[in-house]
C-alpha cells in the first residue's frame, strides 16, 4: 500500500483520484513533479467505474466518447501518456437504435453523413428536406464553419427541445433526437454530438471494464515515481498569506505542497475545505443525476439485436412533452453492454442498464425534500421512494420487453444519493454544472483566487472523459508546460 512521505514538501497535492486528477498528476510525474494523489474513495477512476455483482461486471458511465482516431485530441493525449497501446478505441457504427410504440420498426442511428441521413428521412420522409438542413447545420457547428456562429446564436443557445422545434413539427422525430442526449440541456450539446454521429467520430473504449482507465492511470504515477493514496480524506486545505500550501488530512496529518489541484465539487471546495468567508462558493447550480437500473439477466433479451448494445426507450410522446422529468415519460437510455463484450456476465447470461438522466430535484430528493448529507438522511423515505422507482422502470422494460422482468438475477439501483455516496458530488450531480451555467461549452478558468490552488475536473468543464482529461492537460501545459519554465 503506498504510504505518503512527509519529509519534504510535494510539488502538487491533488485532491480526488478521479479521471482527471490522475491525467494531471501522470502527466506532472511525467515532468519530473513529485505529485501526491488523495482519494477518500478505495477505487481511482471516479465516475468512470465499473462493478460486480455476483458473477456481473457492470459499466457505469456512457460507453462513446470522440477525438479518438490518430491524430485527434484524446489519442494525442493518450499518446503523451503512454497509454495509446493499452487504453484503445474502436469506431461505433451504429450510434444508437431508437425503440418506441409509435414507431413502426426500430430507428438506427447510424454514424456517418449520408447512412444517418438516409435513416431518419426513411422514417419520417415529410421532414427529410429539414432532415439534411440540420445535419449539415450540425456538421458545420462541430467543424466551426464560417456560417457556424450564426447557426450557434440562431438555435444552439436554446433549450435543446425549442432548438429542435426550429427545425421540426413533428413530435415523434423531435422526441427520437432528443433521446440521444436524454437531458434538457443547450441546443448546441445535442447539435456537437449530431455532428460528431454524422462525421463518423464516435468510438466506445475497446476494453469493456471502465476501471482499466483509472487503474492504468494509476499504475502509470506509480512508474513515475509519484503516489495515489486510497482512503484518505482531506478536512482541510491549508491556506497561509492568501497562498496554498497544502492539505491537512481527517486524522489530524499536514502535507505540505507548492500547489493544491482539487477535483472536488464546489459545495466540498469552498464550504468544506476552504473557510467560507475568505472565498465563498459561487452560487451556480448543479447539473443533473441519474436514476440507474443495473440488471444481471438468465439470458438475452428478447426483441433486441444480440449485435447491437445502445438503445434509447421512448415512452409516448405526448406524455413526454407535457412533463419532461418524470421517470414515467423520460427516454430511456438503454445498454445491454454484454452483447459486444460477452465477458461481462457468464455464458449464455446477459446485462442490461437503464438510465434515466433528470433533475436533480426529482422525486423530492428521493424522500428527503432536500439535498442532505448521507448521515442525516430518512433511510425508510429513501428505501420507499427507491423501491417506487425501481418498480417503475422495471414495468417500462418489462413493457418493452415482455417476459424481461422473470430473467432478472441481479438487480442493482442507483439513485443521485447512491452517486453521492460515492463521488461526494452536490446533489448526486454526473455532470458538474447545470448546462444552462456553462457559456457555449467554454471552460471555466482552473485558477482560484487563492494562490497556487487550482481547481480541474467536469465542475469546469462540460461532463466526460475527454473533456475532464482536456482540463488537466490545459492546467498542466500552464504550470509545467515551456512557458511555464520560461516564466
Amino acid at each position: 500500500m503506498a504510504k505518503i512521505d512527509e519529509r519534504k514538501p510535494y510539488d502538487f497535492c491533488v485532491i480526488g483520484a478521479g479521471i482527471a486528477g490522475l491525467t494531471f498528476a501522470a502527466l506532472a510525474a511525467a515532468s519530473g513533479r513529485r505529485v501526491l494523489v488523495l482519494e477518500q474513495h478505495y477505487l481511482p477512476g471516479g465516475c468512470f467505474t465499473a462493478f460486480k455483482k455476483g458473477p456481473y461486471l457492470f459499466n457505469v458511465a456512457l460507453e462513446w466518447t470522440t477525438d479518438c482516431a490518430p491524430g485527434e485530441a484524446q489519442h494525442r493525449l493518450l499518446t503523451q501518456l503512454g497509454l495509446a497501446a493499452e487504453h484503445r478505441f474502436v469506431p461505433i457504427e451504429v450510434f444508437k437504435t431508437v425503440l418506441s410504440p409509435e414507431l413502426a420498426a426500430p430507428l438506427t442511428i447510424p454514424t456517418g453523413h449520408e447512412p444517418l441521413r438516409a435513416s431518419l428521412a426513411s422514417a419520417f420522409p415529410r421532414q427529410s428536406d429539414v432532415i439534411a438542413r440540420f445535419i449539415d447545420d450540425c456538421v458545420a457547428l462541430t467543424r466551426k464553419l464560417p456560417h457556424s456562429s450564426a447557426i450557434l446564436m440562431r438555435h444552439g443557445i436554446k433549450p435543446v427541445d425549442a432548438m429542435l422545434a426550429d427545425y421540426f413539427d413533428d413530435p415523434l422525430l423531435r422526441h427520437a433526437l432528443y433521446s440521444l442526449i436524454g437531458c434538457p440541456s443547450r441546443g448546441v450539446l445535442l447539435m456537437y454530438m449530431v455532428g460528431a454521429i454524422a462525421a463518423g467520430q464516435m468510438y466506445r473504449p475497446l476494453h469493456r471494464d471502465h476501471r482499466r482507465l483509472g487503474a492504468l492511470l494509476h499504475r502509470r504515477i506509480h512508474a513515475l515515481g509519484s503516489t495515489v493514496v486510497f482512503e484518505s480524506e482531506v478536512s482541510r486545505i491549508l491556506v497561509e498569506h492568501g497562498r496554498a500550501c497544502g492539505v491537512r488530512l481527517a486524522d489530524g496529518r499536514e502535507i505540505r505542497a507548492a500547489a493544491v489541484v482539487a477535483t472536488t465539487d464546489p459545495a466540498q471546495l469552498y464550504t468544506r475545505l476552504l473557510d467560507p468567508a475568505a472565498m465563498p462558493e459561487p452560487q451556480r447550480a448543479p447539473g443533473l443525476s441519474c436514476f440507474s437500473l443495473f440488471l444481471g439477466l438468465d439470458r438475452p433479451v428478447r426483441g433486441l439485436d444480440p449485435a447491437r448494445s445502445a438503445y434509447s426507450l421512448l415512452a409516448e410522446t405526448p406524455r413526454w412533452l407535457a412533463d419532461p422529468s418524470d421517470l414515467a415519460t423520460l427516454p430511456l437510455r438503454v445498454e445491454m453492454q454484454s452483447a459486444e463484450s460477452p465477458q461481462l456476465a457468464p455464458a449464455g447470461r446477459a446485462t442490461l442498464c437503464a438510465w434515466a438522466t433528470m433533475p436533480i430535484s426529482a422525486y423530492d430528493h428521493w424522500g428527503q425534500g432536500r439535498d442532505c448529507e448521507i448521515a442525516e438522511m430518512d433511510r425508510p423515505a429513501y428505501e420507499q421512494a427507491k423501491h417506487a422507482a425501481t418498480e417503475l422502470l422495471m414495468g417500462r422494460l418489462d413493457a418493452a420487453f415482455p417476459g424481461l422482468r422473470e430473467t432478472v438475477r441481479v438487480c442493482e439501483a442507483a439513485t443521485p444519493f447512491t452517486y453521492k455516496r460515492y463521488t461526494r458530488a452536490q446533489a448526486g450531480s454526473v455532470s458538474g454544472y447545470s448546462l444552462g451555467e456553462m457559456s457555449y461549452l467554454k471552460n471555466r478558468p482552473s485558477a482560484t483566487a487563492i494562490e497556487q490552488l487550482f481547481h480541474i475536473g467536469h465542475w469546469v468543464t462540460q461532463s466526460g472523459v475527454n473533456t475532464v482529461m482536456y482540463s488537466a492537460a490545459a492546467l498542466h501545459e500552464a504550470l509545467c508546460g515551456p512557458a511555464a519554465l520560461a516564466a
